[in-house]
């Protein structure tokens, strides 16, 4: 299913030569225009888009993001800042590097491809009470985020599964199997999965965003669009003003020590699956949301800040690491780049006079 018409017009160039693509939007743009040019380049190779254990075909279109959208989260991670002028600058300059994509299933067919996050659960409920709210403009944001504080949670049961970079080393014969985030173009689709233990609790949120260690003695990581792997973080009803504030350790390098028996982190995540089951919770009458409601929710997801409807709510998610080039220059040290892309250094942002 195409979802927009930018997917459906560069999905549809079967015999468009390009030799970049420059958006002018935000993160949401960006993952559609990234779904049509996936699938594109697979049918082009005959590969099967629909078959989640697919190797697929990297893009090798260089893609620029000129910021102006909401989030704007791509261009921060390849520019280092949300300038207009600094990305046009880039995008001139042409220094590229691989970013990260995510494959994301649903119900045995593909469903979108991710740039930025996966979510489910807490914080797509919050997107889409914040899409309810458009006639707030921007405002809508800080005060979805302040019912999502203030509000009622709404929880449910689910299985979760997941693959980590161990696993894929495992699985392909390496014997110096290490913990830190490996260069892998794709997830392992052989090996076991791990199932993940609630421990009897019950869910309020999944969120899967790319991270990698900056410091592995002292547990510190920022999120970035270089990587292999992404952190799953699994929310179990953590109080909502500490979740958010661990959410926003990400954005510099401080370190990510969960303080909370009811938040999880998963790390090196290369593959996982999400699948509810039945919620017998029985609700009280005084809850302002009714069942109907919540049985709503229960098939929306949200990827790169867009609402995304599930036929049915369960989510199959893989990494593809260096999947697409990009135009920009990371603001931290990359020493290598297994996937062709150059060594990047932060670089000042342009300044008027």
């Amino acid at each position: 299913m195409l979802r927009s018409a930018a997917t459906a017009a560069i999905a549809g160039a079967a015999n468009a030569v390009a030799i970049a693509l420059v958006l002018v939007g935000g993160d949401g743009l960006y993952s559609e225009a990234l779904e049509g040019i996936t699938r594109q380049q697979q049918r082009s190779a005959g590969v099967d888009i629909d078959d989640i254990d697919a190797e697929l075909i990297p893009v090798n279109i260089p893609v620029g993001i000129i910021p102006t959208g909401t989030g704007n989260a791509v261009s921060r991670w390849a520019n280092g800042i949300t300038d207009v002028k600094t990305a046009v600058l880039n995008v001139i300059r042409g220094q590229q590097q691989r970013a990260q994509m995510s494959k994301v299933h649903s119900d045995g067919a593909f469903l979108r491809m991710s740039g930025v996050n996966v979510v489910y659960g807490m914080m797509s409920d919050m997107i889409k009470r914040s899409d309810e709210l458009r006639w707030m403009k921007t405002k809508r944001y800080p005060y979805a985020m302040l019912r999502m504080v203030i509000g009622r949670k709404r929880k449910f049961n689910c299985r979760v599964q997941y693959k980590t970079l161990v696993d894929d080393e495992l699985q392909n014969g390496n014997g110096s199997v290490r913990t830190e985030v490996a260069a892998s173009s794709s997830p392992s689709s052989g090996g076991s999965w791990r199932d993940y233990d609630p421990n009897g609790q019950q869910f309020r949120g999944l969120l899967s965003f790319s991270c990698v260690p900056v410091d592995t003695e002292e547990d510190r990581a920022v999120q970035t669009i270089i990587g292999s792997s992404s952190h799953l973080i699994i929310d179990h009803g953590c109080f909502a003003p500490k979740f958010l504030k661990y959410l926003l350790n990400y954005i510099s390098p401080v370190k990510t020590e969960v303080t909370s028996r009811k938040l999880v982190v998963l790390k090196d995540v290369t593959a996982f699956r999400i699948m509810l089951t039945e919620n017998n919770e029985i609700r009280p009458g005084s809850w302002c949301t009714s069942h109907s409601k919540d049985r709503e929710l229960e098939r929306l997801s949200a990827i790169d800040g867009e609402v995304i409807p599930l036929v049915t709510p369960m989510l199959d998610v893989r990494v593809h690491g260096g999947f697409v080039p990009l135009y920009g220059c990371v603001n931290q040290l990359q020493n290598s780049n297994p996937h062709g892309g150059v060594k990047n250094r932060a670089f000042e942002p342009v300044i008027e006079d």
